[in-house]
């Protein structure tokens, strides 16, 4: 986009060429983007779409993103009401498959303490095969801290627990690339993304889950959510590969704040 076009009009119909994106609301202006509204085709994954749009946003546009807040819904079809945004958006419990149950990770407990005025200590314990594994990570917790840190502590007992526990080739590794507090549907929601990486193949995981009280809570349960059946995988196979494996739950990624 040229520095005389017209924003967000010319901005919008460029985000609107986004595969799957049927329309583009921007509120704001390109130096504090405030408000991003999209609706998308059923059938395409929300999370390649989100990526693709904040990519064009930040690349094409040179817009700033770092208080922008995304509301994504489903376009409706001819003869549908109206879209409303209010509906919250159900988690789909993790599909285990052939994953026998004691390969299975589950939150046993997550709590902080405060190392100094606003810097605290937060660990997360997670649990497998009867044993628990914690992650810490030190950090501010004032948004859009809080999250962040939460996230990263339970990667980091995910990675105490698959070093403890897999017996195969190939190191896996877990990263985490982003995590947001957002809205989906009209709902407040975390979303994480990770790269789970096995044999020097990477695959992007992503989640979502909605905000309670407790936000640091909703990140956790979505990084749960995003690598669960890939590290239980990979404590059950030693020739399993995260390729394929991505959750069932309606899920996008985004670039932390």
């Amino acid at each position: 986009m040229n520095e005389h076009s017209s924003w967000p009009a010319e901005a919008e119909r460029l985000l609107e060429s986004v595969p799957g994106v049927t329309s583009v609301s921007l509120v704001g202006d390109a130096q504090a983007v405030e408000e991003v509204r999209i609706l998308y085709e059923p059938g395409h994954p929300v999370g390649e779409i989100l990526d693709a749009v904040r990519a064009r946003l930040e690349s094409d546009v040179q817009a700033r993103l770092s208080k922008a807040r995304f509301h994504v819904a489903v376009a409706p079809r001819a003869g549908d009401a109206p879209r409303r945004w209010s509906k919250p958006p159900r988690a789909a419990p993790e599909p285990m498959g052939r994953v026998p149950r004691d390969a299975a990770v589950s939150l046993v407990a997550h709590h902080q303490r405060r190392v100094r005025p606003g810097i605290v200590r937060f660990e997360v314990q997670v649990g497998c095969r009867g044993r628990t594994f914690s992650g810490a990570v030190v950090g501010r917790m004032a948004p859009p801290g809080g999250i962040q840190i939460a996230a990263l502590a339970t990667l980091r007992a995910l990675d105490t627990c698959v070093r403890a526990l897999y017996r195969g080739t190939g190191n896996p590794t877990l990263a985490l690339e982003s995590v947001l507090d957002t809205e989906v549907g009209g709902a407040p929601v975390a979303v994480v993304g990770v790269t789970a990486s096995k044999e020097g193949e990477p695959t992007r995981l992503t989640a979502a889950w909605p905000l309670g009280e407790a936000s640091d809570q909703a990140a956790i349960l979505a990084v749960l959510q995003a690598t669960g059946r890939t590290v239980s995988r990979w404590l059950t196979w030693e020739d399993a590969s995260p390729r394929d494996e991505s959750p069932d739950a309606q899920t996008w990624s985004g670039r932390a704040n």
